[in-house]
């Protein structure tokens, strides 16, 4: 356990321990008698022996009024209430006062200690995710023996990570552009290569193929594209180039959803040709995707 965290948990123990025993205090006091106002300072009692009195026939003095008594003890209940109220302050005693201190620090404590265990277990979760790369391998540019030819690149689909990737799709798009611009990235609509596996272990890969296709009966049965001689020359002398870019998504072991972006490119020229490709380099990309729903909110 980190240092960080033991002092915390270690703090934690502590401010429990303390409003712990002022609960035990306070349910003491609770526990013990009020003495009445009026027997505060009464006189101790005799251990004279007592001796009887003899009964007189002398008239004795009036009790004092019932009303009288009831004013003497509404005055004492009142000056009873003063003192409580003074030794009070914003209506809290002192120790309710300590109370809520406590209970503040208690609440820090716990904050902090929720901060440090979301930190690990973002760690924890980065280091033990599943990482899928793509690769792209030599182009291949198969000649149809009428000048043009049709292109392929295969493509290795593998997992660095620690766990296994699950419910692994892909989908790859090959695209011919004028040297000048840049890929449009577009997916939808688009000819395009669909790869789907269920899982890929740590240290295992998958392999699949680029290719550049027409549009075919379904977005998902499209048909190779054969380029024409005029075409393929263009390639030759740098006028275009293939990019080759794809967009996978997986889930890990933790239900936690990832994607990486995969962009390439590939070119018929024998010279070396200036690409205008740098938007297919910055393509390339990965998420930090680590939690879901509140876990993810409170990072």
């Amino acid at each position: 356990m980190p240092a960080g965290a033991w002092a915390v948990e270690e703090l934690l123990g502590g401010v429990v321990a303390a409003i712990s025993s002022l609960d035990s205090v306070n349910s003491l006091f609770e526990r013990i008698p009020s003495v009445p106002q009026n027997k505060r300072h009464s006189n101790p009692p005799s251990h004279q022996p007592k001796t009887t009195k003899l009964k007189s026939d002398a008239p004795k003095d009036d009790p004092k009024p019932a009303a009288a008594q009831h004013v003497n003890r509404a005055e004492q209940t009142a000056v009873a209430d003063a003192h409580s109220v003074d030794r009070r302050l914003w209506g809290m005693t002192k120790f309710e006062w300590i109370m809520a201190a406590l209970t503040l620090i208690g609440l820090f404590v716990a904050i902090v200690s929720g901060r440090i265990y979301v930190e690990q277990l973002q760690e924890t979760r980065i280091d033990q995710r599943p990482w899928i790369t793509l690769m792209g391998n030599e182009a291949v540019f198969r000649n149809d023996g009428s000048g043009g030819a049709t292109f392929v690149m295969p493509i290795t689909i593998g997992n660095t990570g620690k766990t296994p990737a699950r419910n692994l799709h892909s989908e790859i798009v090959v695209e011919k552009i004028y040297n000048g611009n840049g890929p449009k990235f577009i997916y939808e609509n688009i000819p395009r290569v669909f790869d789907t596996t269920g899982i890929i272990g740590p240290n295992e890969h998958v392999s699949t193929e680029a290719q550049l296709l027409d549009p075919g009966p379904t977005p998902k049965r499209s048909v190779p594209r054969h380029l024409s001689p005029a075409e393929f020359q263009d390639l030759k002398d740098g006028g275009t180039y293939l990019a080759i870019y794809a967009y996978t998504t997986y889930d890990d072991v933790f239900g936690i959803h990832h994607w990486n972006q995969f962009c390439t490119v590939a070119t018929r020229s024998q010279t070396g040709v200036d690409l205008t490709a740098k938007s297919c380099t910055d393509y390339n990309n990965f998420d930090t995707n680590w939690a879901n729903g509140f876990l993810r909110f409170l990072r």
